[in-house]
């Protein structure tokens, strides 16, 4: 993000006055925003009492939202709702919502919970009135922040406290260890992966920000481990695809680079959280696999085998003596760097 800046006297982007300066997120029109005017280290590590009060937040706030008692837990439902979000699911998603966060403090000090500094940090911040809210987690599953987003129509910032987009920038790290050699789906919206894990289109992780805005360091987060294939879907069809250009020249600056596929915005019919509403799980991944495109070349290991033809012909390779070799496309094992050939091993020799 470079140079922090204070944002606590700016409210979203609603607002008479403007948020200054801050980067867009999603669509183009949604600002990402951190929670409160303090322009803290990035490094910052919170304390016990702080994360328990972060977390007591966000379990309060998803029991409110699940129990539907109250019109603010009412309007979030009929909110995620229109935006395509399962609401069958919502009792497994990390998602909840502030009412009114005078009180939710008030009750957090009554019952002496914690230290008052602590539930202040969280909520000592006025755009804090009937928004989601949720937890950041590190791949370990440890908060790192919280996020928060109005349900408040036009009003569709995203609110984040300190550190998040500095520090780590990935949303649902917690749920890639065991993903192994799976797909990753990836997208802006954090409201978005929601919604999909929702229908059970996972694992999902989001940036919080436009494709075009994530740093390298977030690729490499991300891109490490067993992370193999990375799907990146757009909010909607109308996003540009130029959003697009410069990813691909981020991740191929990292070491082991998983193969990336895109799927374009205009092969897309409806914003992403509806197309998954309407397409379900298995029909949904069936039809991004059919109209994804490739952004960084597929990985394919080659057999190659020596050819009777002094000639170059299609999918053939030369060596340096100027023998020709036949190559055709096998099975690969990605996880131990080996091709397996019905029931033997052979290395890779080549990546187109």
């Amino acid at each position: 993000m470079g140079r922090r800046r204070r944002c606590g006297q700016s409210g979203p982007e609603a607002d008479p006055s403007p948020p200054q300066a801050l980067p867009q997120d999603v669509s183009g029109s949604q600002k990402t925003a951190n929670i409160s005017g303090q322009t803290d280290s990035s490094e910052e590590a919170f304390s016990p009492a702080f994360a328990a009060a972060a977390e007591w937040i966000c379990s309060l706030g998803h029991q409110e939202l699940v129990a539907q008692q109250t019109p603010e837990a009412l309007a979030a439902r009929a909110f995620l709702q229109s935006q395509g979000l399962a609401w069958s699911a919502i009792g497994g998603l990390p998602l909840g919502i502030i009412g009114n966060p005078s009180q939710l403090r008030a009750r957090y000090i009554d019952q002496q919970i914690g230290p008052e500094e602590a539930i202040g940090y969280w909520l000592d911040d006025r755009r804090l009135n009937r928004v989601l809210v949720g937890p950041v987690r590190d791949g370990d599953g440890k908060l790192i922040t919280l996020w928060a987003r109005s349900i408040e129509p036009g009003r569709r910032t995203l609110l984040y406290r300190h550190p998040w987009l500095d520090r780590v920038g990935v949303y649902g790290r917690e749920h890639l260890s065991t993903v192994g050699t799976k797909v990753v789906f990836a997208v802006e919206r954090i409201l978005d992966a929601l919604i999909l894990r929702s229908h059970g289109i996972e694992p999902v992780v989001a940036f919080g920000r436009r494709f075009d805005q994530v740093p390298g360091e977030a690729w490499a987060v991300l891109c490490t481990g067993q992370l193999r294939s990375l799907v990146l879907l757009p909010a909607g069809y109308h996003v540009s695809a130029s959003i697009f250009r410069g990813v691909r020249v981020q991740v191929e600056r990292l070491i082991d680079p998983p193969e990336v596929w895109v799927l374009p915005p205009k092969r897309m019919f409806a914003p992403l959280g509806r197309m998954a509403a309407m397409l379900k799980s298995a029909e949904f991944a069936e039809y991004v696999r059919d109209r994804g495109v490739a952004l960084l070349g597929r990985r394919h290991a080659v057999r190659v085998v020596k050819s009777i033809s002094t000639k170059h012909s299609q999918g053939s390779v030369s060596s340096g003596q100027g023998q020709h070799y036949k190559a055709r496309i096998i099975q690969t094992d990605p996880a131990n760097q080996r091709v397996i050939d019905g029931a033997r091993n052979v290395d890779w020799l080549a990546f187109d």
